[in-house]
């Protein structure tokens, strides 16, 4: 490592044992140093639960997404807070918790973008890259692993964890982590970067394309350690199934809404669903429909859509099962596709199968031979371009009987 990166990683060290002389409590140092120990901690959870230096993730840092002084110090200060019947360690299992932030108790999700036996993986990849066993010092081997610390250029590693990544899109994740030097990366950047990539590239597309500017998507409020916080956007679709027809038809019409946000063309992007589970949608209190789940969105930038070579990454291409979902990313990436977002809530959500059932099941009798007709063409492979028109007129077919 050069002279310039061995002061960055002191400075690194430096803020980040000056956030804990700062944000930790005498009582909370004890709890963190009783894991040093390997002494179990046991919570008590019929109260609010505040979480702990080591839950957060900030001793494995640089090797985590970041640390944002303000969300730390909610974090660690105790102006968040998890609440659950189960450990935290159990719901890490997971990888998502549910929280309640500040005076106000305003919902929260917080998600470490990864199962505990991913995020085990993962460390243990970090240690093979700098030629060590399983279970080194992640917060010091970070910084050689060549995991974590790919061959220049930069956008070349960027590059595999997305199916067809534009020059713009490339610069709107240097402005997202070139906080340092605009159009550069430092070695942290680029280290909280990867590490996010590798994980879950929801952390990054929360960053660049955001719930302010019109995206159907949960608002990103920042990062501590390996925790990512979010607002709660309501629970999901998957729990509405068998809610009165009016409130799944009403459900419906907005999930129709999101799927045209995702496909209009806002800012020349275009971000295609490629998990439609019903259980990947949130509702609010007042209806609205966002996606919880950014994982498996293709990311295609229709201003240069001529100008970028498709990744195309394996698919699954055997349709022969009731909820496949076949497309290509390739046609995506090319500029084709454009109504793949209708047929991924049409054939993902709204219809049922003989597997699952759809939100729209058991209709109104005179409402059954339209809305089974409008589902059918929705979803029917030989229907492309059509889709987005067909999906207009199951919205204003459901809306009339609203």
């Amino acid at each position: 490592m050069h002279f310039g990166g061995i002061l960055r990683k002191r400075r690194y060290i430096c803020r980040l044992v000056l956030l804990l002389i700062v944000i930790i409590s005498f009582s909370d140092l004890l709890l963190w140093l009783s894991y040093q120990d390997g002494r179990a901690i046991k919570w008590d959870f019929s109260s609010q639960h505040k979480l702990t230096f080591q839950e957060i993730g900030l001793n494995k840092c640089p090797a985590c997404f970041g640390i944002n002084l303000s969300i730390c110090h909610k974090l660690l200060g105790g102006g968040v807070t998890v609440k659950s019947n189960t450990p935290w360690s159990e719901e890490r299992i997971k990888g998502v918790s549910y929280g309640l932030w500040g005076a106000v108790k305003q919902r929260v999700v917080l998600k470490t973008l990864g199962t505990s036996s991913e995020l085990t993986a993962f460390d243990n990849e970090i240690c093979r890259g700098v030629g060590k066993d399983s279970n080194c010092k992640i917060s010091q081997e970070a910084w050689d692993s060549d995991v974590l610390v790919p061959k220049p250029p930069l956008q070349d590693a960027v590059r595999k964890y997305f199916d067809c990544p534009s020059t713009r899109f490339l610069e709107k994740i240097e402005s997202v982590y070139g906080q340092e030097t605009p159009g550069q990366l430092s070695l942290v950047e680029t280290i909280h970067l990867i590490t996010g990539l590798h994980l879950n590239p929801e952390l990054l597309l929360l960053q660049i394309f955001r719930q302010e500017e019109g995206w159907p998507f949960p608002r990103f409020y920042g990062v501590c350690g390996r925790i990512m916080v979010v607002e709660d956007s309501g629970p999901p679709i998957s729990s509405f199934l068998e809610e009165s027809w009016d409130v799944r038809a009403q459900i419906a019409v907005n999930l129709i809404t999101l799927a045209h946000q995702l496909s209009s063309a806002l800012d020349d992007w275009a971000l295609y669903i490629a998990d439609p589970a019903p259980g990947n949608f949130g509702v609010s209190d007042s209806g609205k429909v966002t996606l919880l789940d950014l994982e498996h969105l293709v990311v295609v930038d229709l201003s240069e859509v001529q100008m970028e070579e498709a990744n195309d990454k394996p698919k699954p291409s055997d349709c022969s099962q009731p909820d496949c979902l076949s497309f290509s990313p390739s046609d995506m990436c090319s500029g084709g596709s454009r109504d793949h977002n209708y047929y991924a809530i049409c054939q993902g959500v709204l219809a049922g199968s003989s597997r699952r059932q759809g939100l729209l099941h058991n209709p109104p009798v005179a409402l059954k031979a339209s809305l089974n007709q409008l589902l059918q063409d929705c979803t029917a492979q030989d229907m492309r371009n059509t889709r987005e028109e067909t999906a207009q007129k199951l919205s204003e077919l459901l809306q009339g009987y609203l």
